[in-house]
């Protein structure tokens, strides 16, 4: 009687866990596997982008949850300030990293900031977290931040992705397959691939 028993209470204990965590938080990995899905991508680095989709994602609804009080900072008097949300968002994408990738290294913004240098790419695989691009903005109510996720495979970008989550805007980059930008929430619209960006590239000299 008492294995049911223990078996009943686990599962209540995880239901009553799954219960206090908000919707929004706990459709992010279904809603990252539906806009996937409708993403012109044939990429070796699937896993990868669904991570990055779905830990981009919910640092976004973090962000808005946020937006609704006042943000509680960490260091207010800083030329570049730093929020709890900023922390607590960064803390989430390093923990997710290091449980479905453990062998990848990550590098952080805020965890940089700390030690008072930015750590050397190695030839392990690595990722590259702003976990609220544009603090400035966001301490001040302004919608225009997002969150930028990058990884790379040695010194070499092989992947990004950018969230706004006060437009519902993603952009997703993967080496040799392009640029996409889409929408989330339009469920029933393509993504735009974008092309025009390399020939902004291809005129940096012009401006520098």
């Amino acid at each position: 009687m008492a294995a049911p028993l223990a078996v009943a209470a686990s599962f209540i204990v995880a239901v009553s866990s799954w219960l206090v965590v908000p919707r929004h938080l706990r459709s992010a990995p279904r809603r990252a596997r539906r806009v996937f899905k409708r993403m012109q991508l044939s990429t070796k680095y699937e896993r990868e982008v669904l991570v990055a989709i779905e830990v981009a994602l919910r640092c976004g609804q973090a962000m808005k949850a946020c937006k609704r009080r006042t943000p509680v900072f960490k260091d207010a008097l800083a030329i570049d300030p730093v929020t709890a949300t900023d922390e607590e968002n960064e803390a989430y994408v390093t923990r997710v990293i290091a449980e479905r990738f453990p062998n990848h290294e990550v590098i952080g913004e805020e965890a940089s900031a700390k030690l008072g240098s930015i750590p050397e790419l190695t030839e392990k695989t690595t990722w590259i977290v702003d976990p609220i691009d544009g603090t400035q903005n966001f301490v001040h109510g302004a919608p225009l931040s997002v969150v930028s996720i990058g990884m790379c495979s040695g010194a070499i970008p092989v992947l990004g992705v950018v969230y706004d989550p006060y437009r519902d805007e993603l952009f997703v980059g993967v080496a040799n397959e392009g640029l996409q930008f889409l929408c989330p929430m339009c469920l029933t619209s393509s993504p735009k691939v974008i092309k025009e960006m390399s020939g902004l590239w291809a005129c940096r000299k012009k401006f520098t």
